[in-house]
């Protein structure tokens, strides 16, 4: 449930507080882990959340399902993995497509002691035309409850992301457009996780289409999207518009990615933000988050990201507001060669960042999740395809539990440790050679500060890995077989 009411608002802040007291007290922070999950199919993870154990749900999708015009995308998986507190594999359940629709699960939320599950389903016959929108029930054992579709036969359907509301139920902007006339309605709907519709309204000039916040102290909602917020009460009657797009040439919010509630009065909206910089220095993206009230005042904005480099935010999520986490994709380099990377920023409500990491530059490599965790700590999913060794998509999840700091210490090391492995020449140049694991063994390199700069799967066991790019330094090496780490030490590289 993303808002409570005031006083069990106040209540869960407290909790919360008092939770993450304990545990930096009691020592209790769940050790940092790096774990990867690969087959030969591609995954990729497009969200994820924590669950009361501390282990996790992932929501997945593996198979040819990363663009329209793929003629193999409808023999995709949408599936749920289910994950202990170091990243181990516990349970898993996959949702085949109904009928001969296309189905793309898109996010998991946590409500008291079930898991909602919300998706889409694209039209077989019309290029990426969305029917209808698809919500399961799950408890915490990956036991399904309930599994319906809400869908009307004479109409295209459009849903913006589901949200809970303060009675349990889901809301959202649906834009509907007429099979025949392709006419365009946009309306306001409240619908049980069952699939009743509670109520709906149709204000095809008053609505935005991206998000619905619920604000209990205003007995209300904000609808909004990056150019307006209006208000309606909890009876869907319209209230008033709220903001309208501050005038172009201002640096402000030019594309929304999400939302989260401060409390049941203040949300926070994060995005993209454009600015043109002085002459001959170019025009650049950043990301950047705004705060907003329940009368629709912006009340502050802020911006991170890397300097001279277009930024997109991805995910975001927190628990405290002095620990807000934002995950950022980050291009190649203007040199074209394809490597990339990914950021996360721990950045305070009030614009102040705490820390920042990048990892990856490498191979190709996007966020798909972010999850602020109990201990104050946070876990990053992101999706990794090795460009330099398969010229096809062939993406692979890697999932990192992160320090308080955003690095790594990677210690844990299985007591199964029964084989030689050598890693030589050490000192080494631009090449490194691990002999003696098995096949689909994985590779990490950690550098001084803890953070993640290097992973490849070992596809031989007298495998040879061009480094060249990495900075010369000292480093420290993690060999992973089945989710277990086999071998591991210091690697020293050389101008």
């Amino acid at each position: 449930m993303l808002i409570f009411m005031r006083t069990r608002s106040l209540a869960l802040t407290l909790i919360i507080q008092i939770s993450l007291q304990l545990l930096a007290a009691s020592g209790l922070e769940a050790q940092s882990f790096f774990k990867t999950i690969s087959t030969v199919e591609d995954e990729v993870c497009w969200n994820a959340l924590e669950l009361p154990d501390g282990g996790y749900l992932l929501l997945l999708q593996r198979g040819s399902s990363y663009s329209y015009d793929d003629p193999a995308r409808f023999q995709h998986r949408d599936i749920i993995l289910k994950i202990d507190q170091t990243g181990n594999l516990i349970d898993s359940i996959e949702f085949p497509d109904p009928d001969t629709s296309l189905m793309y699960l898109q996010q998991l939320i946590r409500y008291e002691d079930k898991i909602i599950i919300t998706g889409i389903l694209l039209s077989p016959e019309v290029y990426g035309r969305k029917e209808a929108l698809r919500i399961i029930q799950m408890d915490y054992a990956l036991n399904i409850l309930s599994d319906t579709i809400f869908a009307n036969p004479m109409y295209y359907l459009d849903p913006a992301i589901p949200r809970i509301n303060h009675n349990g139920n889901l809301v959202f902007v649906c834009t509907y457009t007429d099979k025949t006339t392709e006419e365009k309605t946009n309306s306001l709907v409240e619908i049980s996780p069952t699939g009743t519709v509670i109520k709906q309204v149709y204000q095809s000039l008053l609505l935005p289409t991206h998000s619905v916040i619920d604000l209990p102290a205003m007995s209300g909602y904000h609808v909004c999207d990056i150019s307006r917020i209006v208000a309606f009460d909890y009876d869907f009657n319209f209230i008033s518009q709220l903001y309208e797009h501050q005038t172009p040439n201002d640096s402000t919010l030019v594309n929304q990615v999400g939302h989260k509630c401060i409390s049941d009065s203040s949300y926070v909206l994060t995005g993209q933000l454009s600015e043109i910089l002085p002459p001959n220095a170019g025009f650049f993206y950043d990301c950047g988050f705004a705060v907003f009230d329940m009368n629709g005042n912006w009340e502050s904005q802020h911006r991170f990201g890397s300097p001279y480099r277009d930024d997109y935010p991805q995910s975001f999520d927190f628990l405290i507001t002095n620990e807000i986490y934002f995950s950022v994709f980050n291009p190649a380099d203007v040199n074209g060669s394809g490597d990339n990377r990914i950021g996360l920023f721990c950045i305070s409500l009030n614009g102040t960042e705490i820390w920042s990491h990048w990892y990856g530059g490498y191979g190709f490599i996007r966020p798909g999740a972010v999850v602020a965790n109990i201990d104050s700590t946070c876990t990053l999913i992101a999706n990794f395809w090795d460009i330099h060794a398969k010229p096809y998509p062939e993406y692979d999840i890697v999932i990192m539990k992160l320090n308080r700091d955003g690095t790594i210490t990677p210690t844990q090391i299985s007591s199964e440790k029964k084989v030689n492995i050598y890693v030589y020449p050490d000192p080494g140049k631009d090449y490194l050679n691990v002999k003696g694991v098995s096949t689909r063994c994985e590779l990490s390199l950690f550098d001084n500060a803890g953070r993640l700069v290097f992973s490849k799967t070992l596809e031989s066991n007298n495998a040879t890995i061009n480094v060249c790019e990495l900075l010369p330094g000292f480093y420290t090496y993690c060999i992973d077989s089945k989710n277990k780490t086999i071998a591991y030490g210091k690697w020293v590289k050389t101008k």
